[in-house]
């Protein structure tokens, strides 16, 4: 029993490690088929000023569309973060692409113990 319990809690661990990294990789590639496995079934995606409440697959059409506009040449994460009670997690960075630099803000909270990305926040920094 002890073994389980132990085998859940370091799996568990994995899990809630992974999604930063992988979201990270996803836009150093440019990549919207990795963030399909981290995003949130619901996801507050912001451009600017423009924000939008948009289902994953609509979220992903977006992505995709601003991946195709402004083609990536890096990302670099400057921050990572948590709240307090540990239920959500943060990642800033900057998005260089094609079209110039953007500011990204991406908030992930637990939805059924898994880290899903629930908001998207990309500035414009020119």
């Amino acid at each position: 029993m002890l073994q389980r319990l132990l085998l859940l809690f370091f799996v568990g661990l994995n899990i809630q490690v992974y999604s930063q990294p992988q979201t990270i990789a996803a836009f150093k590639k440019g990549d919207v088929s990795l963030l399909s496995n981290v995003l949130a079934d619901k996801v507050n995606l912001t451009f600017d000023d423009q924000s939008e409440i948009l289902n994953k697959t609509q979220a992903l059409v977006k992505l995709e569309g601003f991946f195709k506009e402004h083609r990536i040449t890096s990302f670099k994460s400057s921050h990572t973060g948590q709240s307090p009670d540990n239920n959500s997690f943060y990642t800033i960075g900057y998005l260089k692409t094609s079209t110039g630099t953007f500011r990204l803000f991406i908030k992930y909270s637990k939805v059924d113990g898994i880290e899903r990305i629930k908001e998207m926040l990309f500035n414009s920094n020119d």
